[in-house]
């Protein structure tokens, strides 16, 4: 078989063009160097949703954040922002220090 697209070219030529190229019955194989794209989060592996993961990030960004501040950072309601926190705490990602009114945000980074 030669190592050039010959193949593949008289093959799509058949196919598309209505060329009549003779094939043999033979095996083409493609080599793919390069890993595919992941697309997806693996939930094993991934303690935490999107939407968990943007309130992590703002916690981060601002330790003083209320859940107002948080959810119109990120478009989400304060239901959501909420739901999101107490799967953070869960995950022990976060925690509160202080008193609700007075108080901020622990994470791993400001500890």
């Amino acid at each position: 078989m030669a190592a050039d697209d010959t193949h593949i070219r008289r093959f799509f030529g058949n196919l598309l063009l209505g060329e009549k190229h003779e094939l043999k019955n033979r095996t083409v194989h493609i080599y793919w160097d390069k890993q595919p794209l992941r697309l997806t989060t693996d939930p094993v592996n991934d303690p935490v949703n999107a939407t968990a993961h943007a309130v992590l990030e703002q916690i981060i960004a601002n330790p003083s954040a209320t859940y107002d501040d948080i959810a119109a950072a990120i478009g989400k309601s304060r239901a959501t922002v909420r739901r999101a926190i107490r799967e953070l705490k869960s995950s022990n990602l976060i925690n509160r220090a202080g008193s609700d009114k007075n108080g901020h945000w622990v994470t791993h980074e400001n500890r």
